[in-house]
């Protein structure tokens, strides 16, 4: 499958998908957000922004794969 995604998407998919806890102290991850004991991860949205779009993408897929087994 082939997408055609803008850096807004690509910011979007990342708020969307938080990391694991064993992916939160990740280079990559750990200063984009904080991680809050009622609201679980929280993202900088402005932090984001700042990111390439590779970048989101390879935070999107730390992220996603931080939840796999």
């Amino acid at each position: 499958m082939k997408l055609d995604l803008t850096k807004e998407d690509l910011v979007c998919l990342v708020i969307g998908t938080g990391p694991n806890y064993v992916a939160m102290d990740h280079a990559l991850i750990k200063n984009l957000g904080w991680y809050n004991d009622n609201r679980g991860w929280q993202w900088i949205e402005g932090e984001l922004n700042k990111l390439s779009e590779e970048t989101l993408l390879s935070v999107y897929t730390l992220c996603r794969n931080s939840w796999k087994k």
